[in-house]
């Protein structure tokens, strides 16, 4: 389930969230990147990279 279906009907009550609509939504789009990438690791392990300081790989 994402997690807008899940935190959304909890803020309905809240009057902050409405003055707090952009950083609720920007709060699940990370989650959602956030359980992607922890799913990717667990699929295909860990990688890491060296990146020098122009942004290329080393």
């Amino acid at each position: 389930m994402s997690q807008r279906k899940l935190v959304i009907p909890l803020l309905k009550d809240l009057l902050i969230a409405a003055l707090d609509e952009a950083s609720v939504a920007m709060y699940c789009d990370y989650y959602s990147m956030y359980v992607e990438a922890s799913r990717s690791v667990e699929r295909e392990g860990r990688t890491i990279s060296e990146i020098a300081s122009q942004g290329n790989d080393k």
